[in-house]
């Protein structure tokens, strides 16, 4: 598996201690500190409001699953475009 989002994510993920106090998950800390920083401004990220707002949340493993099927869905269009030529 790629280790690139893995490793943007640990990047990123000291200012975030905030939100990190109040969860544990990754997907937890992630939604948490997007929260925060959507407050005073969900006007602009209609769409990422909407979808935090819903809850919508998965297993432990949702964001390295996420990823990855990103990933594989990129290089099948890859794939693809290519056998088209």
């Amino acid at each position: 598996m790629p280790t690139g989002p893995v490793r943007g994510l640990a990047q990123v993920g000291p200012p975030w201690a905030t939100a990190s106090e109040r969860a544990s998950a990754p997907e937890e800390v992630l939604s948490a500190a997007l929260n925060e920083l959507l407050v005073g401004r969900s006007d602009r990220f209609p769409a990422l409001a909407s979808a935090l707002a819903s809850g919508a949340t998965g297993g432990a493993h949702q964001a390295r699953e996420f990823g990855l099927e990103r990933i594989l869905d990129g290089l099948e269009a890859l794939i693809d475009r290519r056998a088209a030529r």
